[in-house]
């Protein structure tokens, strides 16, 4: 989100593998976070929530389950919005 001053707000964050909360998580179900150049769950996939890759959910190692932030419009008073997938944000960086 741009605010009215021009300032970038992020409004979510990734899930990677590599982020403690989520390779805790990956673990509790049975599984495993490698590193192989990338970060990956059981040596696959490098993300850890998707909304495909069955073989990775049916075990519950990836979830699509997103977490959610909130606010309160009023308080920023955004210019707009980007809606965009985690490869343009691994690709760009906000100012």
């Amino acid at each position: 989100m741009c605010d009215s001053k021009g300032n970038a707000i992020p409004l979510s964050f990734d899930h990677k593998p590599q982020q403690q909360r989520e390779r805790q998580r990956i673990n509790k179900a049975g599984g495993l976070v490698t590193f192989n150049g990338v970060w990956r769950v059981a040596g696959i996939l490098a993300t850890s929530r998707a909304l495909g890759d069955y073989p990775l959910k049916d075990k519950k190692y990836v979830i699509a389950d997103p977490d959610i932030l909130t606010f309160d419009l009023d308080d920023h008073d955004p210019m707009f919005l980007i809606l965009a997938s985690d490869g343009l944000w691994d690709t760009f960086k906000t100012c």
